[in-house]
């Protein structure tokens, strides 16, 4: 029965998104990604370009292009190859990289959730050629079984000029909201 549901989603995504020989996915209402190696699904605002990820990782998720340049909203997600084994540890980590970017920026992390996972959620506002706001939202799915290897690191964030925050933050908001993961 699962298989059968797996198939309607790929079939449902097919006849949804129309993808461009660069990757862009456009449609004038709101469509659905699911990604099947790392068992998870989003809504996905009608605003924006939506791309599959660049370079080694174009099956982790999306990137939403936002009309802003510098804004982007995207989900992605990858195996705990540092096996960290906790949203705090993932967290707590990528906010480490993003300081080492953002050095002067003011930051902060909290507990939140993601559907039924532990998440933190990190907040950056810094100045790069212009006030930018970052939000991102971290949370990790323990493996059924050890001896399959390691979890699933989860992301959902959000770059954008402070000024538009107040209006982009919808779009992060929809992506957070609508997160489920599948296949268990």
């Amino acid at each position: 029965m699962q298989r059968c549901a797996m198939t309607s989603v790929k079939v449902v995504l097919a006849a949804t998104l129309a993808v461009s020989a660069t990757g862009q996915v456009r449609s004038s209402r709101d469509q659905q990604y699911c990604n099947e190696q790392y068992t998870y699904c989003v809504n996905v605002p009608s605003v924006g370009d939506v791309e599959r990820h660049e370079g080694d990782a174009p099956n982790h998720g999306i990137t939403i292009r936002l009309s802003d340049p510098n804004a982007r909203a995207w989900t992605y997600a990858h195996w705990d190859a540092a096996l960290l084994g906790s949203s705090q540890k993932a967290a707590v980590g990528r906010l480490e990289t993003l300081l080492e970017d953002h050095p002067k920026a003011d930051a902060s992390i909290a507990p939140t959730m993601l559907e039924d996972l532990t998440a933190y959620r990190i907040r950056l506002s810094y100045n790069d050629n212009g006030q930018m706001a970052e939000e991102l939202i971290i949370a990790y799915h323990p493996p059924r079984d050890k001896t399959q290897g390691p979890g699933v690191l989860y992301e959902i964030g959000l770059s954008c000029p402070k000024d538009n925050y107040p209006r982009d933050s919808k779009i992060l908001q929809t992506l957070v909201e609508t997160f489920r993961r599948t296949g268990e």
